[in-house]
């Protein structure tokens, strides 16, 4: 029996997005990111103690009966200091094994992906001094044919233009993605990010000079960007957070300027290969504005994005990859509910120790259809936690997308966030053409591709449509989250329409739920009027 643990994370302020995952003869059993169990949103500069822990725990295992660490970035001279952290937390380490950063990418996407051969895009901000690469996926193996070194990056070009717009860099960039929307292209991005056929080029002059001079120091309390990236936008200094207005049309410029390089990379490599699967992961690969121009090339067949594209994901790609070279097999589930769960007998407990158990009843889908058609919130705290940022139906919030004002509400008095953010919609795949524009071969179960509303679709589910008529859906497959699907089917009986609007489980700036305890605190600090929580509902009000 051959175990293994991938983890990414690292030792120092830039490093973020840290986990675990667990392979057992070459089976994906366990994957987790570290800020579910420590509650530090994106746990920078961290290596992920509690979701190693976790794996352990969920298979009732030691930490001297796993085989192998796979660490996801090529750094060997951090092989001691590794071993000094394992015995210092575990009391062992198992061998250590080091492995590229966007190969960790690459196979976190093409594993998973099903395809025999593909076409794979990586891009981040860096990684072990690389910030994108195409490669060709085949039997199991992973070539790279074309790579761009830091600091000619993506991930760069679009965390300077969220930061230049008064929002927070390697946390915001999906602000930005919302935002843009709302504009128009009017800015020329040329001066800032080159872009021709197969290749683009970063303007190193919108780096700050720190960036290169004190890459170990700079902090995300200091500007990356430089005055002459004010001077191209023709901006004085950096806008201030609340100031929508003015930033709208630079927003929808940048958004743009990312579709157009990540198009170009993509007919470079489909003109070079002739595949017509195509694979997408790192953190750029979370831009779904993106991925949706990217899934309407005609020649693209099948599109794959890796739901955890983060560096989370990469402790996926470290273990997958190892797997390989040493046991020789690998079995990947199609599903992301891949982290821990808390039976109903540990959750009725909890209930009871807080003094709320009495104000509880039994789960029933009909009951909570009727509350959504009222316009009712529900939470969702049940079986395995999602591995990545979406939240699948486990730890999600519900509502009614058919309520004109409901993307206020919830906006106002559950996520406490600003106003222009969108909601995403959550549908069967059989009911999903009447509403969308679906296309064949898209993997749209994950919330990483939009796509279009068909006509008059905005106006019938208002709260759930963006505001240039896209929609970041998740399709539900029959038999994927029998819950979530009663739910879907009962709401549609009495609304005639069953999509509900599916967003996570959290307020702003903090990790999704992790905890029944972390639940009922979130349920009780926000508006939600309910809670799903394992085989009960949780009433605020009385009912």
């Amino acid at each position: 029996m051959t175990k293994i643990i991938g983890i990414s994370g690292g030792f120092t302020h830039r490093i973020e997005n840290p986990a675990a995952t667990l392979i057992i003869d070459g089976d994906v059993v366990f994957a987790q990111e570290e800020e579910r169990f420590n509650r530090i949103k994106h746990s920078r500069g961290l290596i992920p103690t509690f979701a190693i822990k976790e794996c352990l725990k969920h298979q009732n295992t030691k930490i001297k009966e796993i085989d192998y660490i796979a660490f996801a970035s090529n750094l060997p001279q951090l092989r001691n200091k590794i071993r000094d952290y394992f015995d210092f937390n575990f009391g062992y380490c198992p061998k250590i094994v080091f492995v590229d950063h966007h190969l960790c990418h690459a196979a976190s996407a093409f594993y998973p992906s099903g395809f025999e051969k593909t076409i794979i895009l990586t891009a981040d901000y860096s990684g072990n001094g690389i910030s994108t690469t195409i490669s060709i996926g085949k039997n199991n193996q992973i070539k790279r044919i074309k790579e761009f070194k830091k600091p000619n990056s993506l991930g760069i070009f679009y965390s300077l233009i969220t930061q230049v717009l008064g929002f927070e860099i390697d946390n915001d960039e999906y602000k930005l993605m919302g935002l843009a929307s709302y504009g128009k292209p009017k800015y020329n991005m040329d001066k800032i990010l080159e872009v021709g056929k197969g290749y683009y080029k970063l303007n190193q002059k919108i780096i700050s000079k720190n960036e290169f001079k004190y890459s170990k120091d700079l902090t995300r309390q200091e500007p990356f960007y430089s005055k002459e990236l004010l001077k191209i936008l023709k901006i004085k200094k950096r806008l201030k957070k609340k100031d929508f207005i003015n930033k709208i049309d630079i927003a929808a410029s940048a958004q743009k300027k990312l579709n157009d390089a990540a198009i170009s990379l993509i007919k470079w490599a489909y003109e070079k290969t002739k595949i017509s699967n195509l694979c997408i992961a790192g953190g750029v690969g979370l831009n779904c504005t993106m991925n949706k121009k990217i899934s309407e090339l005609s020649f693209i067949k099948n599109l794959y994005v890796q739901p955890a594209s983060s560096d989370a994901g990469n402790s996926l790609g470290a273990a997958l990859i190892t797997s390989l070279k040493f046991d020789k097999r690998i079995k990947v589930k199609e599903h992301v509910y891949l982290g821990n769960q808390y039976n109903n007998k540990h959750i009725a407990k909890v209930l009871k120790n807080n003094g709320i158990y009495n104000k509880t009843i039994k789960l029933n889908e009909k009951f909570v259809a009727k509350k959504l058609n009222q316009s009712k919130i529900f939470a969702v705290f049940q079986g395995r936690q999602e591995f990545g940022p979406r939240a699948l139906g486990n730890r999600s919030i519900l509502a009614n997308p058919m309520n004109k004002n409901m993307k206020n509400i919830l906006n106002a008095k559950i996520k406490y966030r600003e106003e222009f953010r969108p909601f995403a919609p959550i549908v069967m795949k059989k009911d999903s053409t009447k509403y969308f524009k679906i296309k064949k071969g898209v993997d749209y179960r994950h919330m990483t591709v939009t796509c279009d509303a068909k006509p008059g679709i905005s106006q019938l589910i208002p709260s759930c449509v963006h505001v240039d008529n896209t929609a970041r859906v998740q399709l539900l497959e029959k038999g994927k989250n029998k819950l979530i699907e009663n739910i879907l089917n009962e709401f549609g009986k009495l609304s005639k329409n069953p999509v509900l609007i599916n967003t996570s489980f959290n307020l702003n700036r903090q990790p999704n739920v992790n905890t029944p305890e972390d639940a009922i605190s979130t349920f009780y600090a926000s508006g939600i009027d309910y809670l799903i929580i394992g085989d009960r509902i949780l009433i605020k009000n009385n009912d």
